[in-house]
């Protein structure tokens, strides 16, 4: 006879104990967990959204700079185009088309305005560029300053255009031509490209950095996805298996519960009727479980009770359906069983629980009550084939229990 220790299914107070302890710690463990899990998912989203916006930021930056830098390119090509127009104004102002007159002041107030905003910004044209090392060299550096050239070279134009000496103006049209032809354009062409240069640069800087940030931006995803959203996606499909599980199974004895096992039965029955194979329902009751509820506590009884779900798991088969239908009543469905083989089921379950006793108290002893249902034309659905079984446990229970009954 195989002995069954009741103290591993809560019988003394002080396991019990400890098992809920344990519980506790382990909720706690999985409270923690989630906390931290949490905590570090919105940190990492903190951080995607912050890096997100500094993409952006860089972005619009990005997008100003090119445009700043193609309105300085634009001016810069400007002063080249316009120094050679001034000239050809020049020429026809020195061969007496005073008409011309008015146009060539209109440019070189422009070539002004637009050395000025070149070299020391302009907002209104928005201009906020600032000169390289470069840049200033070729503008400031004497003796060949670009700066004292254009300013020169503008001075002369307004000389030209406005004096009545003619030995000045003489002079002034000679220097502009020369400006025009052998210093001024030369230097004109390498300031366009060191401003072409220095926005090339600039643009690549931040290319680079935001780059850089969008690998930042992928790393961090990455790094989400692997040690977050990862374990948190594994701890959901826990939680989840877990509810799952708790709606199907009964807690103590971890067999069917009620519902799940009405759902699943009528699903076995109805292919049982498919197949014209046939199926029978034994349900089972502990007999006088509440005289050991009232004598030994209700710890020996939850013990008996999960005593009573091992020994019906391991004297069933695998297709067998189990579940626990009430406080000590179970119903159990087996597949393709006809009545004779249904009744040696119940039979052995039934001596096997007479002979169960759990290692303490030694001297508890239960037996249980069987009653079987077959399906048949007459009972073809669980309802009915459930109201059958019932019926004939309650003659088993009349007849003395400790019996298999068949209806």
């Amino acid at each position: 006879m195989k002995l069954f220790n009741p103290a591993s299914l809560f019988t003394h107070l002080p396991y019990r104990g400890k098992e809920l302890d344990e519980a506790t710690d382990s909720e706690n463990t999985d409270i923690r967990i989630t906390r931290s899990l949490t905590t570090a998912y919105t940190v990492a989203l903190s951080l995607i959204a912050l890096l997100s916006i500094g993409a952006h930021l860089l972005l619009d930056n990005v997008i100003k700079e090119n445009v700043s830098s193609a309105k300085v390119i634009n001016v810069a090509g400007r002063q080249r185009m316009l120094s050679q127009r001034i000239s050809i104004y020049a020429t026809a102002l020195e061969q007496g088309n005073i008409d011309l007159k008015p146009e060539f002041l209109k440019l070189t107030t422009l070539m002004e305005q637009s050395h000025k905003a070149l070299v020391y910004g302009n907002g209104k044209l928005d201009l906020t560029h600032k000169l390289t090392p470069e840049l200033r060299q070729l503008y400031f550096s004497e003796p060949d300053a670009l700066d004292r050239r254009t300013r020169t070279f503008i001075k002369n134009t307004k000389i030209l255009a406005n004096s009545t000496d003619s030995n000045q103006r003489q002079e002034a049209y000679k220097k502009i031509q020369a400006a025009s032809l052998k210093h001024l354009l030369p230097m004109l062409d390498e300031a366009v490209f060191l401003f072409e240069s220095d926005t090339t640069e600039r643009t690549m800087r931040l290319r680079n950095v935001q780059q850089a940030m969008l690998v930042i931006l992928l790393m961090a995803l990455s790094l989400e996805a692997a040690f977050i959203f990862r374990p948190m996606v594994h701890r959901v499909k826990e939680a989840t298996f877990k509810l799952y599980n708790l709606a199907m199974h009964d807690a103590l004895t971890e067999l069917y519960n009620r519902r799940h096992f009405m759902e699943t039965g009528r699903r076995e029955l109805l292919l049982a009727q498919r197949r014209q194979q046939p199926a029978t329902l034994l349900m089972i009751d502990i007999d006088h479980f509440k005289r050991i509820n009232d004598t030994y506590g209700h710890a020996t009884g939850d013990a008996v009770l999960k005593k009573f779900a091992i020994v019906l798991l391991q004297a069933l088969r695998q297709t067998d359906i189990i579940g626990r239908i009430g406080g000590e009543e179970f119903a159990i469905i087996l597949p393709d069983c006809d009545a004779p083989s249904s009744q040696s089921v119940a039979e052995r379950i039934r001596a096997t629980m007479a002979e169960t006793r759990l290692r303490n108290p030694s001297d508890l002893s239960w037996t249980v009550s069987i009653g079987i249902a077959i399906l048949d034309e007459g009972t073809d659905n669980l309802d009915s084939l459930m109201q059958k079984a019932d019926a004939a446990l309650y003659r088993a229970k009349e007849s003395g229990r400790n019996q298999v009954v068949i209806s």
